[in-house]
């Protein structure tokens, strides 16, 4: 039997996945190739751009066949020589192009800059990431991330964090599919294990 690509669509920094998820593909599944999809968009799963998709918000297309497998955290962090570390009004953020949807972790983090200065807009989750261990100003991480760079510090904040569910879903049609199937109960039970770190 040859190998079976499934691919996934992850809303999170695509290096920490593959890394976390390597015990799922060496494991119980030797014949199944991952391929990860870190995208800024929402792929759909209805024109089958993705087997399985791991989500912060609910299904997008009421055909999706999805659970909720866990919780991501956020915070804000900057390097540890950052600048204006003791001075929060002087702050300095990474923020998003306009070209970005709406979605509640850009909502979250335009509430916590408020009137301060965005130094940098970025397109996605893995460019904000970059662009804060550049030094160049405050990003709003998964604290997953954020706390396992040891070249990032958590910044203390007046506003509540941001905690998004995390959903795992897949199209009806793959219901069906073994491999598929076992690929959704896996990856779900790492995340509500804590595997990922979420």
């Amino acid at each position: 039997m040859g190998v079976i690509v499934h691919r996934i669509q992850a809303e999170c920094h695509a290096s920490d996945l593959a890394g976390d998820i390597a015990v799922f593909d060496r494991g119980r599944h030797p014949l199944v190739q991952l391929s990860i999809l870190s995208e800024a968009k929402v792929v759909s799963l209805a024109r089958l751009d993705a087997d399985l998709a791991l989500r912060l918000t609910p299904p997008v297309e009421d055909s999706d066949i999805a659970r909720k497998v866990g919780r991501m955290a956020f915070g804000l962090y900057a390097v540890h020589d950052y600048p204006h570390l003791a001075a929060p009004a002087r702050w300095e953020f990474i923020g998003y192009t306009a070209r970005q949807a709406d979605f509640a972790h850009l909502r979250w983090l335009y509430e916590v800059i408020g009137a301060r200065r965005v130094v940098c807009e970025v397109t996605d989750l893995s460019n904000q990431y970059e662009a804060a261990c550049s030094g160049i100003g405050v990003a709003g991480l998964p604290c997953f991330i954020g706390d396992a760079d040891p070249g990032l510090r958590r910044l203390p904040d007046a506003h509540p964090a941001l905690s998004l569910d995390v959903w795992i879903a897949l199209h009806p049609d793959r219901r069906n599919d073994t491999r598929v199937r076992d690929a959704m109960r896996d990856i779900g039970a790492l995340v509500a294990a804590g595997a990922l770190a979420l």
